[in-house]
């Protein structure tokens, strides 16, 4: 499945008390299939308003927003919702794992919401949590988890339903360095055939990346990453 991700004269603005903040303006940029880019930015330029306009959260103002062959911007909201329910994986800071359900039942939430056999729910959820180190952590509550095992419980949640799109927005900022960066490594290696698109704060990341985009005052522009 093709999951390039083309921009298309992509605007988006927020009011902000009485005046309108323009975050994206006219962007037109290509993001490659099977390749891991990151955005950078600092807080506020339109990092995580870009990620939520590629899995369809939110809609742009103007212009096109099209995976692979989808054009998510002419969708309907509930269109929108079983797009990403069924081709995004999405990873964030915070985790957003529910706080009264089992690791194993974080983790097989999407494929129950979309109606899955759940013995093949379950199968597929072990299997990743044997991915993430955690399988001996299957019926545990995620309140008892580290951060770092939190965070990974997150990723294995993100790829139980096999999309060939992995967003993630700052999947390190809520840990420390160490952790974080053994949870960077984990994510990578999970989503190395994948198409990876990642907000971040943190330079590291930088060198594991195909390619790199800064946004500042509203434009995407690519740097250099060698």
């Amino acid at each position: 499945m093709n999951t390039s991700i083309y921009l298309q004269n992509v605007c988006k603005s927020y009011r902000e008390g009485d005046r309108q903040l323009s975050v994206l303006n006219n962007v037109n940029t290509t993001l490659s299939h099977g390749k891991f880019t990151v955005l950078l930015g600092k807080s506020g330029s339109g990092k995580s308003s870009l990620l939520n306009l590629i899995t369809g959260v939110d809609t742009p103002d103007r212009g096109d927003i099209v995976v692979g062959d989808t054009n998510i911007t002419t969708l309907s909201e509930h269109e929108r919702t079983l797009y990403r329910r069924r081709n995004v994986g999405i990873v964030f800071q915070f985790f957003n794992l529910i706080p009264t359900l089992t690791v194993l039942e974080n983790i097989t939430l999407p494929l129950d919401l979309d109606g899955k056999p759940r013995k093949k729910s379950v199968e597929k959820a072990l299997y990743l949590l044997e991915r993430v180190f955690l399988q001996d952590r299957a019926h545990s509550m995620p309140d008892v988890l580290s951060g770092g095992e939190q965070q990974r419980v997150a990723i294995a949640r993100a790829l139980v339903h096999d999309p060939h799109l992995i967003i993630s927005d700052e999947p390190t900022g809520n840990l420390d360095q160490k952790t974080g960066q053994q949870v960077l490594q984990l994510l990578l290696e999970v989503t190395k055939d994948k198409t990876l698109v990642m907000a971040t704060h943190n330079l590291d990341v930088v060198s594991h990346a195909n390619f790199v985009y800064r946004i500042a005052e509203g434009d995407l522009v690519e740097e250099n990453v060698q």
